[in-house]
């Protein structure tokens, strides 16, 4: 089977045409927009001079000096604890808040594209079961990535820790900290492709056959495995392409502030997000006809046919 990665592109782009031009419906661009940034809507004491810790220089009366200072000092702060532990749980509501709204969008945005249509109250109330699903599986998604930094920053940055109690410690320092960047550079690389899997392979398998995100993974999986390279060079393609849509990104906002604005920038820019989320349907179309998510399963023309 030969894969291409440069058709899908110009089908997509083809079809968005079709679907935003062809009539130009400017409450049809409006209504797309909007589900397309709520699907988006979540896609930084100062120191300094030598270590206040270093042993080799203090007895036991400076340190035990020292230690009561920080204690007093951590005491002092705990009357703004709890604003601060409101403040995280406000924060956290929201973003699960958001998270839920755009794990709901990212279905009905989906369903306006097959559809060729501009809808949100009908889809949003008929998706339900897969954007919750989705939902669930975002937030135990995130909360293992965390649990997996919280892990790797334990084991590699302790010997970070030592290296106040001297310079014979200084290599497992260093060492420490370079596994950890190496660590997390790799976390970051498998999140990021569990992640763009999800979004462009698993949530349309899901709306395609109805399926939970569990199942769809498991629909997924045969073909991860058989055509592994070919969806790891996908994204690649799809980084480059963001790069590409980045450039473009910016130089917008820079000659455009209105751009910079959520909502209207999406609204602008509907072309570029409509053509990557049909990208990916084109891609999966090449495996197998059951992912042709369009009628009949023909490449939209480029050019009008003659008569």
């Amino acid at each position: 089977m030969q894969i291409g990665y440069a058709e899908p592109l110009s089908h997509a782009w083809a079809r968005m045409k079709l679907i935003l031009f062809q009539p130009f419906d400017l409450v049809k661009w409006l209504v797309i927009g909007f589900t397309a940034w709520l699907a988006r809507i979540l896609d930084g004491s100062s120191g300094g001079g030598s270590s206040r810790w270093d042993l080799d220089k203090r007895g036991p009366a400076e340190l035990a000096r020292d230690l009561s200072r920080e204690a007093d000092y951590f005491l002092e702060q705990l009357v703004w604890a709890p604003f601060v532990l409101a403040a995280v749980v406000f924060l956290v509501a929201v973003i699960i808040a958001l998270l839920w709204i755009s794990s709901r969008a990212k279905f009905v945005f989906l369903d306006n594209l097959i559809l060729n249509r501009a809808q949100v109250v009908e889809p949003w109330g008929r998706l339900k079961t897969q954007g919750n699903s989705l939902f669930i599986w975002r937030i135990c998604f995130a909360l293992l990535c965390v649990a997996v930094v919280v892990v790797i920053a334990g084991i590699t940055l302790g010997p970070i820790a030592l290296m106040a109690f001297g310079d014979a410690w200084a290599g497992a320092g260093v060492l420490g900290g370079v596994l950890f960047i190496v660590l997390m550079v790799i976390l970051g690389l498998v999140a990021a492709y569990v992640s763009m899997f999800v979004e462009n392979f698993i949530v349309p398998i899901m709306y395609r056959f109805n399926l939970s995100v569990v199942d769809a993974w498991r629909h997924f999986m045969p073909w991860l495995s058989s055509y592994g390279f070919a969806f790891f060079i996908y994204g690649l393609w799809v980084a480059l392409l963001f790069v590409f849509t980045g450039a473009i990104l910016l130089l917008t906002c820079c000659c455009c502030c209105i751009a910079a604005i959520p909502y209207v920038g999406t609204v602008l820019l509907l072309p570029l997000w409509v053509t990557y989320r049909l990208m990916s349907l084109e891609f999966l179309a090449q495996f197998d006809p059951e992912f042709d998510f369009f009628a009949g399963g023909s490449a939209p023309q480029t050019e009008p046919a003659e008569a």
